[in-house]
């Protein structure tokens, strides 16, 4: 007898009621999506970064409050942060000069 995972599926199916395989769903708070087709794809990109779990739970959480996708916080994040005169955020260490001195002899 073949199995191609029907037999998996139907099992799972028969194992739980409806309301109890869908209790964990609703009690996540729900975030807007974007209307399909509402982004131009030609100004827009895909954003990927490999951070720490405690760092993609801050953003999660501010997607959760707002309600809206992790892409429309991050965006609206983008756009608030005060950037200085070399367009770093405001608040980010001083970086080094890149500027190098050269050595000039006195005589």
């Amino acid at each position: 007898m073949r199995d191609d995972g029907a037999t998996r599926r139907a099992s799972y199916h028969r194992g739980a009621s409806t309301s109890t395989r869908f209790v964990a769903m609703t009690s996540t708070p729900t975030r807007a999506r974007r209307p399909r087709g509402s982004l131009d794809p030609r100004t827009t990109a895909a954003l990927y970064a490999r951070v720490d779990e405690g760092t993609k739970a801050v953003f999660d959480q501010m997607a959760d409050a707002a309600g809206e996708s992790l892409g429309v916080v991050l965006e609206r994040v983008a756009r608030h942060i005060e950037l200085d005169d070399s367009g770093l955020p405001a608040w980010w260490p001083e970086q080094p000069s890149q500027q190098e001195e050269l050595p000039l002899k006195t005589a």
